[in-house]
């Protein structure tokens, strides 16, 4: 068994990572020899039922980020102030945004029909 990691039956330190330096153009550039951690094994794709935070497989998004699908990948993005339309947002900052605004909308309401029974 590996000490940190298994990356195709070699033991390292760390699993390939997403960017490389390259000392030539003082930049990172893509790996395409990146692989995501998944428990002690370097994988090519997380399972299904995983999506990438960083470059690991996780279960489910840490409460400030939320799961987005980009190129047939989920991973999990930082949340914003306002949520994505039509995303399902699981971040709790999105989450109080979104209860706040509906909140302010149900009084308006109630202001609105009060004021229209009161005339009546």
């Amino acid at each position: 068994a590996c000490t940190n990691f298994n990356n195709s039956g070699a033991c390292v330190t760390q699993c390939p990572q997403p960017f490389v330096y390259n000392p030539t153009s003082f930049q990172l550039e893509p790996n395409p020899k990146a692989k995501y951690t998944y428990g002690a094994f370097c994988v090519k794709k997380c399972p299904h039922n995983f999506v990438v935070d960083h470059s690991s497989c996780v279960r489910a998004c840490p409460s400030n980020k939320m799961e987005v699908e980009e190129n047939r990948i989920k991973m999990c993005m930082p949340c914003t102030d306002i949520c994505p339309k039509g995303e399902s947002c699981g971040c709790h900052l999105c989450l109080v945004a979104i209860l706040a605004k509906s909140t302010y909308v149900v009084k308006v309401l109630l202001s609105t029909m009060s004021q229209m029974i009161l005339k009546y």
